[in-house]
């Protein structure tokens, strides 16, 4: 816990970040995580890829700092030269944390305390792009624990495949994979959108704050960087109004922390037992407004949305 409270405090790796990112590129960051096909966030350029993470403001807001062991992922991204989406906005996350309380909101049960969403950035880059960085919280819609037999009411995604049939509708329980993507194998995040207005927009001062704000919505991909890995993902579904940023499966899979306790016996691309909590450790979200992908079907989803998430990535980082 005390390594944790140290890592996390600014004041303390406003001073130290230089050194110990440099420490760190020397040794190449560290462990290998996860599936070794994936990329990873390379040390090539040294000090140069220091230099341009390095610490320094971000439009208005106060001075922030990527984590040290995600600096050569975002080495060539221009969130320096970016500008605060809304501040207010992404403070009314850092209030929830505290005390429960979302835009005025008192949240039953504790749900920003017990799992905090950190929502530390919240920042437009040059071309568009929304650069965010927040604890990772757990998302299971689309996945065989929530939809196969007798799905739950979080079964279903906001996302679905237009190829569907309309009468997989009827029957979710043997036709969730023909719907949605199938969150046990694909990386998927879910933001705070909604897809319409709702009963609580007045007492919640706009349920679509944050859509309205970033531009992001259902389909739009981006990539999320966790430690050495760079890995492609598409928004899927809307998380809660007070969870910043909330991932599938098979995100943290891709990212090397599983939350999966137990695999099915008969698919272990599936998973029987998920562990239902999130991440605490911040992660880094860069997602492509108007990105999204016409076609997608259950077959081709994961190639196409890796193979353009990753090449716009790549084309932000040249540009910065």
């Amino acid at each position: 816990m005390l390594g944790r409270a140290i890592i996390e405090h600014r004041d303390f790796w406003r001073t130290l970040a230089p050194f110990a990112a440099a420490a760190m590129l020397a040794c190449g960051f560290g462990l290998s995580l996860g599936d070794p096909r994936l990329p990873r966030a390379s040390a090539e350029g040294g000090m140069a890829a220091i230099a341009s993470a390095a610490l320094g403001p971000v439009g208005a807001a106060a001075p922030y700092a990527p984590p040290v062991a995600s600096l050569a992922g975002v080495a060539g991204v221009p969130f320096r030269a970016g500008a605060a989406i809304d501040e207010s906005y992404r403070l009314a996350f850092a209030e929830c944390d505290r005390r429960n309380v979302f835009r005025g909101h008192r949240l039953d049960g504790k749900p920003c305390t017990s799992e905090p969403s950190r929502f530390a950035a919240f920042v437009r880059l040059k071309g568009g792009a929304v650069y965010m960085q927040a604890h990772l919280g757990l998302d299971l819609a689309g996945s065989h624990a929530a939809c196969d037999g007798k799905p739950s009411d979080g079964c279903s995604s906001f996302f679905d495949f237009a190829s569907a049939p309309s009468a997989a509708y009827d029957d979710l329980g043997a036709h969730w994979r023909e719907l949605f993507p199938v969150s046990d194998k694909i990386a998927l995040v879910s933001v705070p959108l909604r897809a319409g207005p709702d009963a609580g927009a007045a007492t919640w001062a706009g349920s679509r704050a944050f859509a309205d704000a970033s531009g992001v919505s259902i389909g739009d991909i981006g990539v999320v960087i966790y430690r050495d890995r760079i890995v492609p993902v598409m928004v899927s579904n809307a998380a809660p109004r007070y969870r910043a940023l909330a991932g599938s499966l098979g995100l943290f899979d891709a990212i090397g922390v599983t939350r999966c306790r137990k695999r099915l016996a008969s698919d272990h691309t599936l998973c029987a037992e998920p562990k239902e909590y999130g991440l605490g450790a911040p992660v880094i979200a860069v997602l492509f407004p108007k990105s999204a992908l016409k076609g997608l079907t259950p077959s081709n989803i994961a190639d196409r949305v890796a193979a353009a998430a990753l090449e716009r990535f790549a084309a932000l980082r040249k540009d910065g």
